[in-house]
């Protein structure tokens, strides 16, 4: 086969001059033009071997594998945060509810109280916080997961289409070779 060395097109016809570009015409592809799957997440998926029977249709890919990860450790994160919110919150809230009431005359100590009030409206304003919080990272968990289903069930879809139309080939294919078996008798 010819290849141009202009713009690299295949050249079926006879002669050496490309119709596209009007330049000269090589006998072989130029290095620079070997074409190689491309390389990412979905490169695996994109050149996969057709499945043979039901059960490859099913199997799960590394990219829906990845998103169900995905979608695992966004929750997990969103629970710890959470939880080391209310505890920050806790704290906090301990902290701001020892109020200063005055000085003690004998000894000249700070004299301080707790308000179960202040404890109350500070540890509740964290709890909100944390549940605001834990909920946002329960929502994007669940738009990955989501995403990871859509995903899974496209590609299940396809791949079971893609088998029943190689199994009905194949059964086509047989039919026609054994009627023209039949024929030769």
């Amino acid at each position: 086969m010819k290849y141009c060395i202009q713009c690299g097109k295949e050249f079926p016809g006879v002669g050496d001059i490309c119709p596209e570009c009007l330049k000269t015409i090589q006998q072989s592809a130029p290095s620079s033009l070997t074409l190689s799957p491309p390389q990412s997440s979905f490169a695996d998926c994109q050149y996969e071997k057709p499945p043979t029977c039901i059960e490859e249709c099913t199997n799960q890919d590394k990219v829906t594998s990845s998103l169900w990860s995905w979608s695992a450790t966004v929750e997990s994160i969103g629970k710890v945060l959470c939880i080391l919110i209310i505890f920050g919150g806790i704290l906090a809230a301990f902290n701001s509810s020892m109020i200063e009431t005055g000085i003690n005359s004998y000894t000249g100590e700070t004299k301080t109280e707790f308000s179960g009030r202040v404890f109350g409206t500070v540890a509740v304003t964290y709890i909100i916080y944390a549940v605001a919080e834990y909920c946002v990272y329960r929502t994007v968990a669940l738009l990955i997961a989501a995403l990871a289903r859509i995903t899974q069930s496209s590609r299940t879809t396809a791949r079971l289409q893609e088998y029943e139309i190689r199994h009905r080939i194949t059964q086509y294919d047989k039919g026609l070779t054994q009627s023209a078996k039949d024929e030769g008798r």
